[in-house]
Order: C-alpha cells, then sequence, then structure tokens
C-alpha cells in the first residue's frame, strides 16, 4: 500500500506548491484555469519527478540494489528525459510560431502560455525529486 499511498502523498505536496504559487503570482478561482493552470500545467515543482523520485526509493529500500531497482532506475531516466525532451521541443515549436503572420498565435508565444504547459526544466525536474525523497524519507 504504501507503493501508491507514499508517491500519491509526494504529488500532492507538489501540486499543492504550485497552487500557492499559483495564487502568489494573481491567479484567480476561475473554474476552467484553477483545474488548468494552477493543476495541470507543467511549473514549479514537478509533480512527475516527485512520483518517479519517491518510487524508486521505495523500490530501492525494498530490493536493495538489484535487478529490479537497476530496471526502475533506467526505467526512471527515460521519463525524466522525455519531461526534458518535451521542454526543448515546446521551444522549437514556439520558434515557428513566433514567424507566424497570425497575431493570436504570436500573443499566445509572446505571454509564454505554451511554454508552460509541456515538460519541465531541468529545476523542476530536480526540485519535484527533492520533494518526492523527502516525502518518502518522511512516511516510511
Amino acid at each position: 500500500m504504501k507503493f501508491v499511498l507514499i508517491p500519491l502523498l509526494s504529488v500532492a505536496v507538489c501540486q499543492v506548491i504550485k497552487f500557492i504559487i499559483y495564487f502568489w503570482h494573481g491567479g484567480k478561482l476561475a473554474k476552467g484555469s484553477i483545474l488548468w493552470e494552477g493543476f495541470w500545467v507543467a511549473k514549479f515543482p514537478s509533480s512527475h519527478s516527485a512520483l518517479i523520485a519517491s518510487s524508486l526509493y521505495l523500490v530501492w529500500l525494498n530490493s536493495g540494489f538489484n535487478a529490479i531497482f537497476g530496471f526502475a532506475f533506467i526505467v526512471s531516466l527515460i521519463l525524466v528525459y522525455g519531461l526534458l525532451e518535451d521542454k526543448k521541443r515546446q521551444g522549437v515549436w514556439e520558434s515557428y510560431i513566433i514567424k507566424s503572420k497570425d497575431d493570436e498565435l504570436r500573443k499566445i508565444v509572446i505571454d509564454r502560455k505554451l511554454y508552460e504547459f509541456s515538460g519541465h526544466t531541468l529545476f523542476e525536474i530536480a526540485t519535484g525529486a527533492i520533494i518526492g525523497l523527502i516525502t518518502a524519507f518522511l512516511f516510511i
């Protein structure tokens, strides 16, 4: 049961931090925006990496350094690489959109609306992983 509850708790901690930051920066209690911008958008800290790190820590505690841990570690690296790659891909996509003649599309890019919707920066991933490890360590 701890393999489910502790990783979900680490995600919840990250989401609470996202909500606090969302409201700190002037987020509003609009029905569509609070769920999307306050919860789902890829911002600081990364809930994905918190989930991965806490799960990997639990696997290590349960199994030690064996083949299962090695497999979980490699899968974790692939997932984290995907988060970084998504952010890079989004930057390339935005560079094409900014050259568009459509002012509405350009405004979305200029307002940085698209950039926050995909992937994470290395700092966001590292912070999420630290939160995941601390959460798993505290609630074992």
